[in-house]
């Protein structure tokens, strides 16, 4: 087969110049047999045991394709790996640049999702990008222009593709995930997939437990020994915003903790937890609802703080996986085991540190069917509690998480559009794009002054998107009648239309109207760089 960087002769010499102590994992040196000989892969591994080395390394040795498509689950996500890989191409001695006819020591890298579309045609070596793109680009999306339709789908066709992180994945997604592998399957398209927490739930919901899947993996005897030693210190219960921060404090404050990693289950209550915290600590605040420009810094703060000990880090989800940071004291709410797992994966994250772990658990609701730990099921919170009480491993806790409900609203409406998948490429696309009700359609929303300039001309698109916060069309349904006030303005090829909307649809632009026209008297939602997008 050939290499696609000559200049690399050899995993593990590769591997030497890369990680720091030079030590090698059974896994990582596997991977090199496991990318030559099959082309369905299963790579289950622990936080910290160096999954995204042990995927790019290989495939640069032994020239598998020469097009890498890395897709992950959410744009912050994707911006810390593709950040790590370049790292990794630097550490080899090869250039990061577009790619002459012949050359053997440079790499093309790009990235294709909502913000950045720097491959519109998949033409370099390795793209990152998130799972609804990857989805709209295989499926030949009207997104793409029309004569490129094929070609980007060829191109993605004739690539290596890496689903990292497919544990973050939502009931409606993990549906067009699984029809997407039956594809890449029946049509010899090499994969790979790579999780610390692939429970065999989720293996027979993808539809993968019986598949002709080479799964390289870690053993349960040596699951603990790539991080330090950390400790549950116990369970506090909790029963709304005041009580949580009154509980965070006393464990800040009893653990003299210069610096710690809280990791909340929603945005708005990682919001009320740094509004409470503020204060009294140095924070740093991350979550999904920022703009491209402030979720950059902020996270840069963050890493800053953890990294020299100096700072409190109060977070959502977006900081479970695929970044690099190790804290010695970590608050988490109660979650499911395998986001659990992530969590604690950012503490005590490397060999001989020391770390404290505290869980808060809401109090009961009387009601079964409402969600204790939002968005986590009831099922699944359950099924961790009990792994915690009984003090089980961590292990033990990522294999608790109980196989995805197939019988969701939103996991029927995944089964129906798949199906389409699997009958027509473009009318499954066209059906993505016509989906208004799935709750996690992303869509964007103005927090900008003014669409128009001073002269009172249209922005030009990438001027507007700086000041655009993706979110899910869920949140915009949290505004009930006021929804109505909304302006809706779509994004087409070239950028965003002046057409208004009626219905929203994904990727379109909203705006409250006090921000273009005196139609309303009264702001609905607010932003600011510390905060993010808030609704009023």
């Amino acid at each position: 087969m050939n290499r696609l960087i000559k200049k690399i002769l050899d995993v593990d010499d590769a591997y030497r110049n890369i990680l720091p102590d030079g030590s090698i994992y059974a896994h990582q040196s596997d991977m090199e047999w496991a990318i030559r000989d099959y082309d369905n892969i299963i790579l289950s591994a622990p936080c910290g045991s160096g999954k995204t080395v042990g995927a790019i390394v290989p495939w640069l040795v032994t020239g598998k394709r020469s097009r890498l498509i890395y897709v992950l689950p959410t744009t912050a996500l994707l911006e810390s790996i593709e950040s790590d890989v370049k790292e990794i191409i630097d550490k080899l001695g090869l250039k990061i640049g577009i790619r002459a006819l012949g050359e053997t020591n440079t790499i093309a890298i790009a990235a294709d999702y909502g913000d950045r579309r720097d491959s519109d045609l998949l033409k370099h070596n390795i793209i990152f990008t998130t799972l609804d793109f990857f989805l709209l680009r295989i499926y030949r999306t009207p997104l793409t222009p029309s004569k490129y339709r094929d070609l980007t789908s060829s191109r993605i066709l004739n690539s290596f593709v890496v689903l990292d992180e497919a544990h973050m994945y939502d009931e409606f997604t993990l549906n067009l995930a699984k029809a997407t592998l039956r594809l890449l399957r029946e049509a010899n398209v090499p994969h790979l997939m790579m999780t610390a927490t692939l429970t065999d739930g989720l293996k027979d919901f993808l539809g993968i437990q019986d598949q002709e899947y080479h799964e390289v993996k870690v053993s349960d005897a040596e699951w603990d020994s790539f991080s330090g030693t950390r400790v549950i210190k116990g369970i506090e219960i909790y029963r709304d915003v005041e009580s949580i921060n009154l509980i965070i404090k006393s464990i800040l404050d009893s653990n003299c903790a210069k610096s710690a990693l809280i990791v909340l289950n929603t945005v708005d209550t990682a919001i009320g937890a740094y509004d409470g915290l503020k204060n009294d600590f140095d924070c740093t605040l991350l979550h999904s609802r920022f703009t491209k420009e402030d979720r950059r810094n902020n996270l840069k703060d963050a890493m800053g703080k953890l990294r020299t000990g100096s700072g409190v880090v109060i977070s959502t989800q977006v900081i479970e996986a695929g970044i690099d940071i190790s804290t010695p004291l970590l608050i988490t709410e109660l979650a499911s085991g395998d986001s659990l797992v992530q969590r604690m994966g950012r503490c005590a994250r490397r060999k001989n540190e020391t770390g404290a772990v505290y869980i808060l658990r809401k109090s009961d609701e009387e009601d079964p069917t409402v969600l204790v730990h939002p968005p986590y099921s009831n099922e699944s919170i359950k099924s961790a509690l009990e792994v915690l009480e009984r003090g089980g491993s961590e292990l033990e806790l990522s294999r608790s998480t109980p196989k995805p409900d197939e019988s969701s609203k939103d996991s029927k409406k995944g089964v129906k559009i798949a199906l389409r998948a699997l009958t027509s490429m473009y009318s499954f696309s066209k059906s993505i794009l016509d989906m208004q009700t799935r709750s996690g359609t992303p869509v964007y929303i103005f927090c900008g002054e003014n669409l128009k300039d001073a002269s009172g001309k249209d922005k030009a698109w990438q001027d507007k998107q700086k000041d655009c916060v993706r979110v899910d069309v869920r949140w915009v349904w949290r505004l009930g009648d006021k929804l109505k006030d909304m302006v809706i303005y779509k994004i087409d090829e070239i950028g965003l239309s002046n057409a208004e909307r009626t219905t929203i649809r994904p990727w379109d632009v909203l705006s409250d109207p006090i921000r273009n026209s005196p139609r309303s008297k009264k702001k609905l939602y607010e932003y600011d760089n510390k905060r993010g997008l808030r609704k009023l």
